[in-house]
């Protein structure tokens, strides 16, 4: 009877991470794009845990800023019914799409309506929960394993300085201070050694670690906290203009330059 409940408990316990596993999207692998004939040719593979499923594709071109750049002019392995595995292949035609061109630009591939990139697309406001805690709003920005420096790495090393800089201020004391024989002020009024008398003075401030321990650590703690902040600020800031993109519909006017592979571009919202 004991054993069969144990069963049935682990069962129970591990049967959400289970649905959890089979339930994972598919995700783009190998991503890359390159020019030939004067179409931008992007390749890709489709990983899946289930073999033989189909897919909804989807492609957008981004720059550094989060513009949107939706090509028209496209044909491959694109729309519904998209079967997973290597090889797949989508053509942009640019010469036939565009009027200007010149920046480069990233191709982001949607996979059933999900892509890596923009997985995360949280705005600004998240920077309030790297104000109480460091590297807390970066979940909330960013896909954390796209990330190469992880939100956690940004907590542990903030608090850390932070913590490390308030115990070397508290294991800070004075050496030991001395006696010495000075001068009265009004030694001209004495003889001999009346003239003098004993003054203590306090020993040197002993430090933890190295000199101004404590500031530095926790000067270094805090700046890569507030940095925390400006970054989810920046991210937050780039993921609005991505969603405005996506929702209202941008126009964006492009070009091929011969013989070149980088694009230019010009947004109008």
């Amino acid at each position: 009877m004991r054993m069969t409940i144990h069963i049935l408990a682990l069962i129970l316990v591990t049967a959400p991470f289970q649905g959890m596993h089979a339930q994972r999207p598919a995700k783009v692998r190998n991503l890359d794009i390159t020019i030939h004939d004067n179409k931008a040719v992007v390749h890709f593979n489709i990983k899946t845990r289930k073999p033989g499923t189909s897919h909804l594709v989807h492609l957008e071109f981004l720059d550094q800023d989060y513009n949107l750049i939706s090509p028209k002019l496209v044909s491959g392995d694109l729309g519904p019914g998209i079967s997973a595995g290597p090889g797949k292949r989508i053509e942009w035609d640019i010469t036939n799409d565009v009027q200007l061109l010149g920046s480069r630009v990233t191709p982001i591939i949607f996979i059933d309506g999900n892509s890596k990139q923009f997985s995360k697309t949280g705005g600004p406001k998240n920077a309030f929960l790297s104000m109480l805690l460091p590297g807390m709003g970066d979940y909330f920005v960013a896909d954390r394993h796209q990330m190469t420096i992880k939100p956690w790495m940004r907590t542990v090393s903030s608090l850390g300085l932070i913590g490390l800089g308030i115990y070397a201020g508290s294991q800070r004391y004075l050496g030991e201070g001395r006696w010495e024989l000075v001068l009265k002020p009004d030694s001209w009024r004495y003889d001999g050694m009346d003239r003098f008398t004993e003054r203590y003075y306090e020993g040197e401030l002993q430090y933890c670690w190295f000199k101004g321990d404590r500031e530095v650590l926790i000067s270094v703690g805090a700046a890569i906290w507030a940095a925390d902040i400006i970054w989810v600020l920046a991210k937050g800031s780039n993921n609005v203009k991505y969603l405005k993109a996506t929702s209202r519909g941008s126009g964006f006017k492009l070009g091929y330059l011969p013989g070149g592979a980088g694009f230019q571009y010009s947004c109008t919202f």
